[in-house]
């Protein structure tokens, strides 16, 4: 049976007799005296506890609410039974009948009837407060939202912001907050114009075509692709071509301080020469399996850029027992005029700090066409010296080992090298921007870049180098190496693209091996769509993820497939001009470390 607390809501005031003696409001599930008569809650009574009757004091009271309450002590049990339970009778009805109003009068609703059809109203009434199903929120209060039941269908249809919503261009289910709040500003399906429209380009569609467009649109802002080097000049797309022609003069400027300026950062050897350097901290790089790059040095003017690997604690068969060393040769500016692959030897000596005797070397480690040592490529000697060596030998009167601390003597040989080019001053302009422009990538972000002359390269076996960029604020350093002609198992049937790691200025803050994946996707220059992508692996236990490591595909796609084809749209070569997109995820990065 419902309860009424508010003596406003009653027709009529309720008589004295009908309300409980210790709330002083009309009894709720009644119970009696059976002494006095008198009515109390159920829950006032409850409380009350095993206490003298509050109406008339007597101990040990019995309370009964029907015809089945047990009399005890009574001299006549059964006239004092027929009066109480007459009494309980009544006193139950004429609760049941008294007249009220319904609690949401003051929102409107005008029922009236008795407490013992008040549940079957509260049931129905439309003026009643209720909760939105899906529990969404009042903005004012921050609570669950309530409204009146008459109000709740309309709510749950069309205005509450959790109610389930598809959107109306992609179709993705979510909730009406969540599509029209967040959804809708990324959806690549919405009809959204170019963002140049102010500047006078018609275009307007899909938003996932039109993010393409703008990366192609004539009106979209650049920047001059000498910026790296020092032209600062902003320019409309349409505009570069005579920005190019108009500031030739000032570009070779800028080409040749940059040449000159790498050219000091790194070391020219003359015939003959040896190379210094010494690897500190031995200790902590052995403890930590960590491996050390010399400075990059290039062997001859006009030369093989290359650098010293040397492995603390060893590689491959030297692990945990030798020190290890290697030669890697990296990426240099004159490597478009250079044979390949790289042929020659070299000598690596280990120098004894007591006295200039007793050096340890190794003479004469040959590279031939089979080793098909390309930029990237990485030899060496596993077994180059035990570590129990290292210390003092006063036997032989050495120590390679001191103050943590060892010196190496490198020179090279180079059997393949073309003496009539050494003085050639031929400007890479591809390899000078891949080593000057260092874009970083946000989470998420892909970088585009296209391989122009595709034909010309492709007879002159020359490769192509991508802008360098790193993977994330304070990530790893990385470019791009496309092959027109095929590489290996490749060579004369397929492009084929490479990544490769480069230095970086937070790699010592960095995870290595590199861990992660790179997405190399060859884009189709009719739509977007059926663009051709293929994704590298990189695992922890990579011998590729190292600075000036390269990995790829030998046979990333024939040259057969890159011409028009009508049946699947595509044509990816057109124009002479390749379109590639990147993307590079890192599986084990340190995001505490980004802002550094």
């Amino acid at each position: 049976m419902a309860t009424v607390n508010r003596f406003d809501l009653f027709i009529s005031p309720p008589p004295d007799n009908l309300k409980c003696v210790i709330c002083l409001e009309v009894a709720k599930t009644p119970k009696q005296c059976e002494d006095c008569g008198k009515l109390f809650c159920s829950e006032c009574i409850k409380r009350y506890g095993r206490k003298p009757c509050p109406n008339c004091r007597k101990k040990n009271p019995n309370y009964f609410t029907d015809k089945r309450g047990e009399f005890t002590n009574i001299a006549n049990e059964a006239e004092i039974e027929c009066n109480v339970r007459m009494c309980v009778f009544v006193g139950e009805r004429e609760i049941k009948e008294l007249g009220v109003r319904c609690a949401s009068r003051e929102r409107g609703c005008p029922w009236t009837g008795t407490i013992g059809t008040l549940d079957t109203h509260l049931a129905t009434c439309e003026y009643l407060l209720v909760t939105c199903p899906n529990k969404c929120e009042d903005n004012k209060d921050g609570g669950q939202t309530q409204l009146m039941r008459k109000d709740l269908e309309e709510h749950v249809q069309s205005r509450c912001l959790k109610r389930a919503f598809d959107c109306p261009h992609c179709g993705e289910k979510g909730t009406y907050a969540s599509i029209t709040a967040e959804h809708d500003k990324v959806c690549d399906k919405k009809m959204v114009a170019c963002p140049n429209q102010g500047s006078g380009c018609p275009l307007s569609g899909e938003r996932g075509k039109t993010k393409q467009h703008v990366s192609v649109c004539e009106l979209t802002e650049v920047a001059c692709a000498y910026e790296s080097l020092g032209c600062g000049v902003r320019m409309i797309r349409k505009d570069v071509e005579k920005h190019k022609r108009e500031a030739r003069e000032k570009h070779l400027d800028l080409a040749l301080d940059s040449v000159s300026s790498r050219e000091e950062q790194h070391k020219t050897l003359s015939e003959g020469e040896a190379l210094v350097f010494k690897l500190p901290g031995y200790a902590s790089m052995k403890e930590k399996n960590v491996r050390f790059n010399s400075t990059p040095f290039y062997t001859h003017s006009s030369g093989y850029k290359v650098c010293i690997v040397v492995n603390a604690n060893g590689f491959g068969t030297g692990i945990g027992t030798h020190v290890s060393v290697s030669i890697q040769l990296l990426q240099g500016h004159d490597d478009d005029k250079l044979p390949w692959p790289f042929k020659g030897s070299v000598t690596y000596n280990l120098l004894n700090q007591l006295a200039d005797d007793r050096h340890h070397h190794i003479v004469n480690i040959l590279f031939t066409e089979i080793d098909d040592m390309q930029v990237g490529s990485c030899r060496g000697r596993a077994q180059f010296l035990p570590h129990s060596s290292l210390c003092h030998d006063p036997a032989t009167n050495t120590q390679y080992l001191m103050d943590d601390t060892l010196y190496f003597r490198v020179s090279v040989k180079v059997d393949n090298h073309k003496q009539w080019l050494a003085c050639t001053d031929k400007i890479n302009l591809d390899s000078i921007k891949t080593i000057n422009n260092n874009k970083t990538l946000k989470d998420g972000e892909q970088f585009i870049f296209k391989v122009t002359g595709y034909s010309a390269r492709k007879d002159a076996k020359l490769s192509f180098y991508s802008n360098a960029h790193y993977t994330s604020p304070g990530g790893y350093n990385m470019c791009i190496r496309i092959y027109p002609n095929g590489y290996r198992t490749g060579t004369g049937t397929h492009v084929s693209v490479s990544a490769m790691l480069l230095e970086g200025s937070c790699d010592a803050s960095l995870s290595w091996p590199f861990f992660g994946t790179v997405t190399f996707t060859l884009l189709n220059q009719l739509s977007d769509e059926n663009h051709h992508s293929k994704t590298l692996e990189y695992d922890k236990n990579s011998k590729f993820g190292y600075a000036y490591d390269t990995c790829g595909y030998f046979k990333f796609i024939s040259h057969s497939a890159l011409s028009h084809d009508p049946v699947n749209n595509t044509q990816y070569l057109k124009n002479d001009t390749l379109y590639f997109r990147v993307s590079v995820h890192v599986k084990d990065s340190k995001p505490w470390l980004t802002s550094t």
